[in-house]
């Protein structure tokens, strides 16, 4: 009875340690692949519910008072770069405007400041 109680016990640690070590394996295994998983089915009511701010949306299209070109609502005009009358996006201008503005800038500066004096000064001279 002994040699059997040795010889089971021999098998028995032999079989045993083995499911110890699968044990292991299996519930560090199932550690590392959690994932999150719903408790229940989400039904097709609160699924749209969800989703009612997914669809597109239609912009709201006006005219710039400015340049009269169609641009969206409470942005900036992509054609002139204005917003509520004033400049937020400088627009390079072309080469025959630039050299209008500039002769217009040159007879200015040519033109006298204060008209008055100069029209007092040529009295003077008359006189």
């Amino acid at each position: 009875m002994q040699n059997i109680s040795v010889l089971l016990l021999l098998y028995l640690c032999y079989i045993i340690e083995p499911v110890k070590t699968y044990r292991k394996f299996v519930a560090n295994y199932r550690k590392e692949e959690k994932v999150a998983v719903p408790k229940r089915k989400v039904s097709r009511t609160n699924r749209d519910k969800r989703r009612t701010h997914d669809g597109i949306k239609l912009l709201n299209i006006t005219e710039c008072p400015r340049c009269h070109s169609k641009k969206i609502a409470h942005h900036v005009c992509i054609e002139c770069g204005y917003y509520k009358n004033t400049e937020i996006i400088p627009q390079q201008k072309d080469k025959k405007i630039k050299a209008k503005e500039e002769a217009k800038a040159k007879e200015e500066a040519k033109k006298p400041k204060n008209p008055d004096k100069e029209s007092k000064k040529e009295e003077k001279n008359k006189k």
